[in-house]
């Protein structure tokens, strides 16, 4: 999601509409309304967390998972959006590596 250098009020209350998507696809996708909230809980955290929004970039990139929650913040703005989905997309973010729209992606399985 884009964000504001500096924090703003508006960037917790942008990701919190993002995490009610994202559990509305999950109950979409045949998911228990209080597993998804479960789910949701660090994401929850996080908007309580101040210090967190008082020292973003131009954008930020969640990822979210039980028990799980890695946000970090992004040198560059980007575009809102929720990916659900059975592993993380990070496909949003590869721009974010390459200056001349040349990478490499190594897949190890």
């Amino acid at each position: 999601m884009p964000a504001h250098p500096g924090g703003s009020e508006q960037d917790p209350i942008r990701l919190r509409k993002l995490l009610a998507k994202a559990e509305e696809s999950l109950v979409r996708a045949g998911w228990h309304a209080a597993g998804t909230k479960k789910l949701r809980a660090p994401g929850r955290r996080l908007l309580e967390d101040i210090n967190f929004w008082k020292y973003q970039s131009d954008g930020l990139a969640a990822f979210l998972a039980p028990q799980f929650l890695r946000p970090f913040r992004l040198p560059l703005a980007c575009k809102e959006g929720v990916v659900v989905a059975n592993r993380f997309s990070i496909i949003p973010l590869l721009p974010l590596l390459s200056d001349n729209g040349r990478y490499f992606v190594l897949a190890l399985s």
